[in-house]
């Protein structure tokens, strides 16, 4: 009985020492998370190119004059919440107790230099400050990571579309909007002035009147002109043409149905884009008798 009692002592004596130790361990991971940052970057402002590879295909961004630009996609400008939800999402992450540290996880986990699912750079001035290799998913908006030169293979939280390498991924949508306030537009005969923040049609004859509410739905489309993706050039005549002015900007569209794709494109901008159907169906409405109470 004696010896029954004294093994049970020695069971709960080992249990109660890996208790203890396990609650240790998670002191130190609690410990090392609050002061170990994925980054080692001290100004984000700093940032001014970011470099993600997939395979073959490389996605450059790149900062000029404090515009983000896609820097092998005609420079256009990249949707400046995306780019700033990528290095606000980098410099914040806090890192957890590693993963594994031997040199063979890379391989098992695609974190390698030859395997990486994704491979991410980022650069000030020119110089490196910070390079990351991006591995397999451990879950919803979870990624493996490992740090250059570094063996230790980390779980971090970051959405799968802020490594996308696709241009039209991180094209700005909006790019085409004039982002002032519109005063004037103008079409195939017919002419809206903005007076007293009310708009009015041109040349009105007697016993036309406006429909100020079907003015302001065309007009919010207009105002409101988002693009699809870059569309292949058009050389013909546009089926529609508007001009929008705003103080210190003229702005003219050109509207294109070609086959069943629509496309535009902005007198201030080379290139063509593609627009939905039901934006083209839209601005196709903006003719003088649309404007006019039945």
């Amino acid at each position: 009985m004696t010896k029954n009692i004294r093994f049970l002592f020695i069971v709960l004596l080992v249990q109660v020492s890996v208790i203890a130790y396990l609650w240790f361990q998670d002191t130190d991971i609690d410990s090392f998370a609050a002061t170990q940052s994925l980054l080692s970057v001290n100004n984000l402002s700093e940032i001014d190119k970011v470099e993600i590879n997939e395979g073959d295909k490389k996605l450059v961004l790149m900062k000029k004059e404090g515009q983000w630009l896609l820097s092998d996609y005609h420079e256009l400008p990249v949707n400046r919440g995306l780019v700033n939800s990528l290095l606000d999402t980098l410099f914040a992450t806090k890192l957890s107790w590693y993963v594994t540290r031997t040199k063979s996880s890379a391989e098992r986990f695609h974190t390698g230099v030859d395997n990486s699912k994704r491979h991410i750079i980022l650069y000030a001035d020119g110089a490196r400050q910070a390079e990351l290799f991006f591995g397999d998913s451990s879950g919803l908006n979870s990624i493996y990571v490992r740090r250059q030169s570094e063996d230790e293979i980390y779980n971090i939280k970051l959405k799968n579309y802020l490594l996308s390498v696709k241009e039209n991924d991180w094209l700005d949508k909006n790019l085409l909007q004039i982002r002032a306030e519109v005063n004037e537009i103008s079409g195939a005969g017919f002419r809206l002035l903005k007076n007293n923040k009310k708009w009015q049609l041109e040349d009105l004859k007697p016993g036309e009147e406006i429909n100020k509410e079907e003015v302001e739905l065309l007009i919010r489309y207009l105002e409101k002109i988002q693009v699809m993706d870059v569309a292949s050039v058009i050389n013909k005549k546009p089926d529609l043409t508007f001009i929008l002015k705003a103080k210190g900007k003229h702005v003219e569209y050109y509207l294109y149905k070609n086959d069943k794709t629509y496309v535009i494109k902005s007198s201030l901008i080379d290139q063509f884009f593609k627009i939905a159907p039901y934006f083209y169906e839209s601005l196709e409405k903006l003719q003088r008798q649309n404007f006019l109470k039945k």
